[in-house]
Order: C-alpha cells, then sequence, then structure tokens
C-alpha cells in the first residue's frame, strides 16, 4: 500500500470539523476544495494533543474492501507523534499519508506508514512517526474490511 496515490472526486458530500490548537500556535491547515474534501472524506484537522471521535459505516468512503475516514494533520514544530486509533467493536486500520499536492478535483499522497493491530488486538497505533512543521499530513483510519464499522476515537500526541 506504500507509495504516490491519487484521490479523484467520487461525489459532493461535504461533512468538516474544524479543530483548533489551544496548546500554542496554531497550525495553518491547507484549503482543500469542497470537491477534495467530500472525495477523500475529510473528517476535520488534528494537530498535537487533539482527539476526534466519529463512526466508521456504509456512507464513508469505500476503498474497495473497507470503509475509511480521513483527517488533517499539521504540526507546528519538527516531532514525533503517536498516532492512536481506539474503535468500539471492530478491528482498526491506521495510514498515514503525506499530502503532495492537490487541484479543485484531485488530491495527490504518499502512504508513508501504516498499522493494523499495533497496540493489541483490535486497536491502532503509528507511534513515534517524525512529522515536519509545514508540511501538510492525512491520516486515513479505517476497519479491516466492510465488517469493521462501529465508533471510534483517533488521538494525536
Amino acid at each position: 500500500m506504500m507509495g504516490a496515490h491519487r484521490m479523484s472526486v467520487a461525489g459532493t458530500l461535504a461533512l468538516m470539523i474544524s479543530c483548533s490548537d489551544s496548546a500554542g500556535p496554531s497550525p495553518v491547515y491547507p484549503e482543500l476544495p469542497d470537491a477534495v474534501r467530500a472525495a477523500a472524506c475529510v473528517r476535520g484537522n488534528l494537530t498535537v494533543g487533539q482527539s476526534a471521535g466519529s463512526t466508521m459505516d456504509a456512507l464513508d468512503c469505500d476503498q474497495g474492501f473497507h470503509y475509511y475516514e480521513t483527517y488533517v494533520v499539521k504540526v507546528v514544530q519538527d516531532r514525533a507523534v503517536d498516532i492512536l486509533m481506539t474503535p468500539q467493536g471492530f478491528d482498526a486500520y491506521l495510514l498515514i499519508a503525506q499530502i503532495t499536492s492537490f487541484t479543485a478535483d484531485s488530491l495527490y499522497y504518499t502512504i508513508i506508514g501504516e498499522d493494523d493491530d499495533g497496540i493489541s488486538g483490535v486497536n491502532g497505533r503509528i507511534s513515534q512517526f517524525d512529522l515536519s512543521a509545514g508540511l501538510d499530513y492525512l491520516v486515513i483510519a479505517g476497519g479491516i474490511n466492510y465488517a469493521d464499522t462501529g465508533q471510534y476515537v483517533l488521538r494525536v500526541q
């Protein structure tokens, strides 16, 4: 799954959640077009110390073998982060990607890390992953297959 990828617009439904960093300077997130946010199932922005809760279901993006939701992640200084996904009743799968570019209808990125069961049997964890300030990242949260749906919490620390 590692390597360069492209997401094209497949729909027009957009659900956006904005988060702000309450401790220190706020990161500047990329202004992704609404069509790209919808096609990539971007659910919000996260930085260190933040978390998001959501529900994975059949209304989310479809990767061909599982559903997923995406979060844009930024750091204000170079640092290692832990990304944790705690699902309720399903097997988590996490990817981290670096956004390389985007247009009005496409998002280009390179997968730079992935994890299945990094903490224990069903939780996802990408540990001590080095992120650079000034770069834009995606955390793609999903399950292993279509049966893996339900509530989850995603944390960046």
